[in-house]
């Protein structure tokens, strides 16, 4: 092979790793807001979650009456 076909199809090899790489950073760029997406999700259900578990140990303190506590053997 002439050193002209070698450096012809060291392009052509470039070309093609630089064609897969760009398809894989579009396809991981897809794949990261997909993951932001759901991490903004589970954020919003875990705030919930935490009000919620929140409101039902303030609801259990205030629920004690005349400092009534369960008996020993509990």
């Amino acid at each position: 092979m002439s050193n002209i076909a070698e450096l012809e199809q060291q392009m052509i090899d470039l070309q093609a790793r630089v064609t897969f790489q760009e398809d894989m950073l579009q396809s991981l760029d897809k794949i990261v807001a997909q993951q932001n997406q759901t991490i903004s999700l589970l954020q919003v259900q875990l705030e919930r979650w935490q009000s919620r578990f929140d409101e039902l140990a303030d609801n259990l303190e205030s629920s004690t009456v005349g400092g009534i506590e369960k008996p020993p053997h509990y």
